[in-house]
């Protein structure tokens, strides 16, 4: 079940638990509804989650098949609770692995100090996927 082909439908999928809790405030998805809706696209969803993989791989599974654009928003970092990735992977049956792209670009934005694991952990994608539309990158942080 997906949207009409005529219909461009997009569904935002926030991942963290300090939106959730009220820690930090969210306005990613709203700046990125805008942004879709004045390119023609329609925002059908938005949905806050908790970082659990499961529960995220089974929502990517399910918004994927009724939208043609599905955007991940957090979770995606050097944090040990940052799951998107492996939540992305085990929703289409695959694993991540080190990308010799984004490895290229962290090791380019590495601070002075060099390269920690916290920053290696951010050259990882689900096996088979694509880069698009990267831009520049600034300079990364460890261990935040």
């Amino acid at each position: 079940f997906r949207s009409s082909d005529d219909e461009c439908t997009a569904a935002i999928l926030v991942i963290g638990e300090e939106w959730i809790t009220g820690a930090k405030r969210e306005v990613c998805s709203s700046f990125l509804c805008a942004k879709l809706r004045s390119a023609g696209v329609k925002v059908r969803q938005t949905l806050l989650i908790e970082n659990d993989v499961d529960v995220i791989a089974f929502m990517i599974r399910r918004m994927h098949l009724v939208h043609k654009y599905l955007f991940v928003i957090g979770g995606i970092g050097a944090h040990y609770g940052d799951v998107a990735m492996p939540a992305v992977a085990k929703a289409f049956g695959t694993g991540v692995v080190l990308d010799p792209s984004l490895l290229k670009r962290v090791v380019s934005a590495a601070p002075p100090t060099g390269l920690t694991a916290y920053h290696l952990r951010l050259a990882y994608a689900p096996y088979a996927s694509e880069l698009v539309g990267a831009g520049p990158l600034k300079e990364v942080e460890g261990g935040q």
